[in-house]
């Protein structure tokens, strides 16, 4: 079995080498997640939300961006 001695200096250049880089172009992201604020525990709020029926004229539509 062969034993390999790397040299300090060898070692930081590997290391230099293995740090992730940031990009430089910018990434585009998805819009901004909606979010609902919840007065009780999520699993009644759910249960509430399922219980109730469908709206006479049916569920409102997305408007159209």
């Amino acid at each position: 079995m062969q034993v390999r001695i790397l040299s300090p200096a060898h070692h930081d250049n590997v290391t230099k080498n293995m740090i992730a880089k940031p990009s430089r172009r910018k990434k585009k992201t998805g819009p901004k997640p909606d979010r609902v604020k919840i007065d009780k525990p999520w699993e009644n709020a759910v249960n509430d939300a399922l219980k109730k029926k469908r709206p006479r004229d049916g569920w409102p539509k997305e408007p159209e961006k």
